[in-house]
């Protein structure tokens, strides 16, 4: 499909059943890179752990280009 921008996308793959939502505070680095290697879904840190032990203000999504097909999606 042709998706204008993020948001776009974002709702693309939210109605294919992702993204993996982790409600729990974690560090990133390590689930991202489990999950891109393992050509997993698109993922939403709800609390990411910054540096400092403290939690972020705001959510982020990770491994939004893992695998071929959200690549395609994304460049239309």
């Amino acid at each position: 499909p042709a998706l204008p921008d993020l948001r776009a996308f974002l709702g693309w793959v939210e109605s294919r059943g992702e993204p993996l939502r982790i409600a729990e505070p974690d560090r990133m680095a390590a689930v991202q890179i489990a999950a891109l290697r393992a050509g997993g879904p698109v993922l939403r840190f709800d609390a990411p752990l910054r540096e400092e032990g403290r939690r972020a203000a705001m959510r982020v999504v990770a491994n939004s280009f893992g695998t071929r097909e959200r690549v395609a999606a994304g460049l239309g």
